[in-house]
C-alpha cells in the first residue's frame, strides 16, 4: 500500500486515513526520542495526499475500497496531526475545512494550537502522485463549495489489495456533488458483488475491449502516469494502461486536459496487436443520465450540478444505459440505484480513438438542471433504460455548438468555445492547425478565437 517519495497511498483515501492515524502517532513518538523517521520523504509529503485526494467533504472517496462513501473528518484528523508535526499551515487549513482538530489523548502529544491555517490558493491547483498513479486536478481549492475536481488514476501497483482493475479511470466531482463515479457498494470484503463488480473494469470509467476489461487482482497488469504538466489555466496528464489488459493491447493512452474552471478534454488512443476489436467507453453516475445517442451527447446531474458530455469522435456509436448491478449488492436496501452508460463502436478495428469534451456547470434559477428521477433501491439485476434524449434544448445546443474537430497536421485539434486545443500524435514532432504550430504533446490556447472571423 505504501507509495514512495510523493507520499501517495495505493489503497485510496479510506485506508490512507485509517493507517496514517496510527502511523503519525508512531512517527511523532520516535521523533521525541531523536529517531527521525519524520524526515523520510513519504511522511513529509503524505499530508498532501490528504489535502489533494482527501479534499474536504468530497462526496466520494474514489479510488479504492469504500469509494462510495463521502470523505469525512477522518482525513482531516490526520492532516491536523501532520500540520503540527511539520508546522505546515496548508495542512492545518485542510484539517479545519474538514471539521477536524485535536481529539483525545492520542492526539494530545501532536498538538500545536498556535499554528495558523493558510489557504491553498497559493499552491498549484493540481498534483501528481506518480508513486501510486494518481493525478488530482482542482479548479479552486480554497473554496470547497465552488471547486471542480477530477481524479485520474493509472496505478503501478495494479489491482492488488483494496484497489481495483480501474487503470485510466476517472471521477468528476463539482460543487460538492458527484457527477462521474466509480460504481458499486463494498459492504463485506470478497462477496460476489465486490469480486465480480467492484473489482472489475466494468464498474469504473475506463474502457473495455470486445466487452472485456483489465485483469483484476494482480500487480503485473498495471498502469502508469507517463506525462503531467501543470499550467496556470490548465493541467494535462496522460495515463498508460496498456499492460493492464495483458497481451490484448499494444497501446491504451488516455490524455486528459482540465481547462479551468469548467471543462475537460479527453483523448483515448488505443491499439491492438493487429486483431479487429470493438471498444466500449464506460461512464457511471448516481442519477439517470439524459442521453441523446444521435448527437452523441449525455448529461449527468447531481444536486444543483451538471456535467454535459459530448463524444466528438468517432461518429458511429451505440449508446446503452443500464441500472442495477450484476451481481447485486449484499444489502440492496441500503444501496441506491446507480446508472451505467456503455458507448460502443459499431465497427471493429485494430485501433481506435475517442475524443470527448465534458463541461461542468451550475445552472441558475432561470436555467434549471435537467431533472432526473429520485434514486430508488437497486434491484437484483441489470435493467436497460430507454434513451429519451436531453430534456433541455439549451443544453443540447451548447454541447453541439461549443466543440468541433479542426483540420490538423501531425495530430488532433479542437475548438472548444474560443479555445484551441492541440494534441500531437505519437512519433510526430509537431502539430499544426488553425495557423498555429505546437511541439508540445498537448497545448491549450485560451481565447485564441476571440475576435477571429
Amino acid at each position: 500500500a505504501w507509495g514512495g517519495d510523493e507520499g501517495g497511498w495505493h489503497e485510496g483515501v479510506s485506508y490512507w486515513s485509517s493507517y496514517m492515524r496510527r502511523m503519525v502517532r508512531v512517527v511523532n513518538e520516535l521523533a521525541l526520542y531523536d529517531i527521525p523517521l519524520k524526515n523520510k520523504p513519504f511522511f513529509q509529503k503524505t499530508g498532501y495526499f490528504g489535502l489533494y485526494a482527501g479534499y474536504p467533504n468530497r462526496p466520494t472517496r474514489a479510488f479504492g475500497d469504500g469509494h462510495h462513501r463521502p470523505v469525512g473528518s477522518g482525513a482531516g484528523a490526520v492532516t491536523y496531526m501532520l500540520s503540527s508535526l511539520y508546522n505546515d499551515p496548508y495542512l492545518r487549513w485542510h484539517a479545519e475545512a474538514s471539521g477536524a482538530g485535536p481529539s483525545g489523548r492520542k492526539a494530545a502529544r501532536i498538538h500545536d494550537p498556535d499554528l495558523e491555517a493558510r489557504s491553498p490558493d497559493e499552491l498549484p491547483q493540481s498534483r501528481v502522485f506518480e508513486d501510486v498513479g494518481l493525478v488530482a486536478m482542482h479548479s479552486n481549492m480554497a473554496e470547497p463549495e465552488t471547486n471542480v475536481m477530477m481524479f485520474f488514476k493509472s496505478n503501478p501497483f495494479g489491482s492488488l489489495s483494496h484497489n481495483h482493475a480501474s487503470q485510466n479511470a476517472f471521477v468528476i466531482e463539482a460543487y460538492g456533488e458527484p457527477l462521474a463515479i466509480s460504481s458499486g457498494y463494498r459492504t463485506t470484503h470478497g462477496i460476489p458483488h465486490h469480486r465480480e463488480w467492484i473489482w472489475q473494469t466494468k464498474a469504473h470509467n475506463s474502457i473495455l475491449v470486445d466487452g472485456e476489461g483489465q485483469i483484476p487482482r494482480t500487480r503485473t497488469y498495471n498502469g502508469e502516469i507517463i506525462d503531467y504538466q501543470e499550467y496556470s489555466d490548465y493541467v494535462y496528464a496522460t495515463g498508460d494502461a496498456t499492460a493492464a489488459y495483458g497481451e490484448r493491447l499494444e497501446r491504451f493512452h488516455r490524455h486528459i486536459a482540465f481547462v479551468r474552471p469548467d471543462y475537460f478534454v479527453m483523448i483515448d488512443d488505443l491499439k491492438t496487436p493487429g486483431q479487429a476489436s470493438t471498444w466500449q467507453w464506460l461512464f457511471h453516475a448516481g442519477n439517470e443520465l439524459q442521453v441523446d445517442a444521435k448527437a452523441r451527447t449525455f448529461v449527468s446531474t447531481s444536486g444543483d450540478s451538471r456535467l454535459t458530455t459530448r463524444l466528438i469522435w468517432p461518429h458511429n456509436l451505440g449508446f446503452t444505459q443500464r441500472t442495477g448491478f450484476d451481481p447485486p449488492t449484499e444489502d440492496p436496501e441500503v444501496a441506491t440505484d446507480q446508472f451505467h452508460l456503455t458507448v460502443t463502436t459499431r465497427d471493429a478495428s485494430p485501433s481506435q480513438r475517442f475524443v470527448t469534451v465534458m463541461w461542468v456547470d451550475r445552472p441558475g434559477d432561470d436555467q434549471p438542471i435537467v431533472s432526473s428521477r429520485d434514486p430508488g433501491k437497486n434491484g437484483s439485476g441489470i435493467r436497460i433504460l430507454n434513451n429519451k434524449g436531453i430534456a433541455d434544448p439549451a443544453v443540447q445546443e451548447l454541447a453541439l455548438q461549443q466543440a468541433e474537430l479542426l483540420d490538423a497536421e501531425g495530430g488532433l485539434a479542437l475548438r472548444v468555445g474560443n479555445d484551441l486545443i492541440m494534441w500531437k500524435e505519437p512519433g510526430a514532432w509537431r502539430v499544426k492547425a488553425a495557423g498555429v504550430t505546437s511541439t508540445l504533446r498537448l497545448e491549450v490556447k485560451k481565447n485564441y478565437f476571440c475576435g477571429l472571423q
